[in-house]
């Protein structure tokens, strides 16, 4: 069965714990009984895009849920990250999304009490060209269809908002207000800890060395085996 059609069939996800010669037998005891052998959903890295899969995978009642992290929580790029919010994006889809995630900031340091380092500080870009100017046009109609707040600007208001900005040869501009950015370390954090509150399950230093489909008589799941070759028993962190 080709590989992207697995989730097609899963009814559930198999933990196989792989423990090499580095374990003596009752540490492999104690880790078994602490890794879960099986969930609904596994979610594979802990990074923000992981740690926001599980989240709203818990948020639509999916307690039976587990992430798996190799190493600790946003050790990859999430801990290095920018961490901007531009909205401005010409699609529907995208645009719905990035108005969500802004929105979603806002609740998610109230649901969890993390502060994410959230600030809107708005967003101007500028257009020298016809075709830029054009551009901006046609994104405004969209982003009225969305309800996104964005504001067309003359260059002398463009002057105003930025005042060092040399205006000679601007047409014009666009402002969204909602614009900010945040502490991408921080709003991971605050994913897993409103994950693990609504029932979800966190393991660190599990890296996953293969994702295989498992047919056991009529039932149908992926087997997902992880490594646990040099770690002690505390490090496991559910």
């Amino acid at each position: 069965m080709p590989k992207y059609k697995i989730l097609n069939y899963v009814k559930s996800c198999k933990i196989s714990l792989f423990c090499s010669n580095g374990f003596s037998t009752s540490s492999n005891q104690t880790l078994t009984k602490r890794i879960k052998s099986e969930s609904k959903a596994v979610v594979v890295g802990g990074g923000i895009v992981g740690l926001s899969t599980l989240y709203h995978l818990a948020k639509k009642g999916w307690s039976d849920v587990l992430l798996l992290e190799r190493k600790e929580l946003t050790s990859g790029s999430t801990w290095h990250a920018a961490g901007l919010l531009p909205i401005f994006n010409i699609n529907y889809t995208i645009g719905q999304l990035h108005k969500y995630s802004v929105e979603m900031y806002q609740r998610l340091e109230k649901e969890t009490g993390v502060d994410i380092g959230f600030r809107q500080c708005t967003n101007l870009r500028v257009a020298c060209t016809n075709d830029r100017w054009d551009e901006y046009m046609y994104y405004k109609g969209i982003a009225d269809t969305i309800n996104v707040p964005v504001n067309i600007l003359t260059k002398e208001q463009v002057n105003k908002l930025w005042p060092i900005c040399k205006i000679d040869g601007i047409l014009g501009g666009i402002q969204h207000p909602d614009d900010g950015y945040l502490q991408p370390a921080n709003l991971a954090q605050a994913f897993a800890k409103a994950s693990r509150d609504l029932g979800a399950t966190i393991y660190t230093q599990t890296p996953v060395i293969d994702i295989n489909p498992l047919y056991i008589e009529s039932e149908r799941s992926l087997c997902i085996k992880i490594n646990l070759r040099n770690l002690d028993s505390d490090k496991i962190n559910g």
